[in-house]
């Protein structure tokens, strides 16, 4: 008998902990994708040191007490820490976020960092200003990414050409076809971010096996406002499929990637 009641009990706990952890979850949305700032680099490091200078992290007492802007990364120094974030590190597209509950911190930028491991908000009390920050940290961003995706496009150059002259092309993989699969699933429940994990898996089991992969990545990359991505992949399959019907829709769609980084 004793024991059935200790049963009872903890069933009863698992089953309250478990409705107030729902209740308690606090959703995000986000409110803001960043716009490219027309401006040069001394001038965009600039601006982008008074902003950081605003910013006031929960749990710190005081604004940063000095903050430096160098072309690769930017330093906080506050009274009792400090903190270093390189831009190349920001691995997810920079927006402004508001939680649907909380405090006065309810609206931030949240900064994805080193393959996921960690990560870092900035938060700035002024909606505008919030906005301000996220389009310069943009501006830095973008110019590492294209640094970035043009070094790697390069490299790919000599796989695409081997590719296209193989008169039999490789066979798509059992595996793989797994997660194009899921990956089209996860598409059309509009889950884009896991989709464009899963079409990642594809290529790294064989780069060129299914080359609708980065045409799939491309897109699905300008779902969430990662225009970079768009056109980096978007340029790979070009590369692949040079004669592909849809080689001029694809085309176009880089152009519009552009237009709307720059706008």
């Amino acid at each position: 008998m004793k024991t059935i009641r200790l049963l009872a009990l903890f069933v009863y706990l698992v089953l309250f902990f478990t409705s107030y952890a729902n209740a308690q979850e606090i959703k995000t949305e986000t409110i803001y994708h960043p716009k490219l700032p027309n401006e040069d680099l001394n001038i965009a490091k600039s601006h982008l040191t008074d902003l950081l200078y605003q910013e006031a992290t929960p749990g710190l007492k005081n604004y940063p007490k000095k903050v430096l802007v160098f072309d690769d990364r930017f330093e906080m120094v506050y009274k009792k820490s400090s903190r270093i974030i390189k831009f190349s590190d920001i691995l997810n597209p920079i927006v402004v976020t508001k939680r649907s509950q909380g405090s006065s911190y309810n609206k931030y930028i949240s900064l994805v960092l080193k393959n996921n491991a960690y990560r870092d908000n900035l938060y700035v009390f002024d909606d505008n200003t919030l906005k301000d920050l996220a389009d310069h940290l943009f501006y830095f961003q973008h110019k590492l990414n294209k640094i970035r995706y043009d070094s790697l496009a390069n490299i790919f150059k000599p796989v695409a050409t081997q590719y296209c002259a193989l008169k039999v092309k490789p066979q798509v993989l059992e595996e793989q076809r797994k997660y194009i699969v899921q990956a089209n699933m996860f598409n059309q429940q509009k889950a884009y971010e896991k989709a464009v994990e899963l079409y990642k898996k594809v290529i790294e089991i064989d780069q060129v096996a299914y080359p609708a992969a980065y045409s799939n990545l491309a897109l699905l990359s300008a779902q969430v406002e990662d225009y970079d991505a768009a056109i980096y992949n978007m340029k790979l399959y070009l590369m692949l499929e040079p004669e592909s019907v849809g080689v001029r829709s694809c085309q176009d769609k880089i152009y519009e990637w552009e237009a709307q980084i720059s706008k």
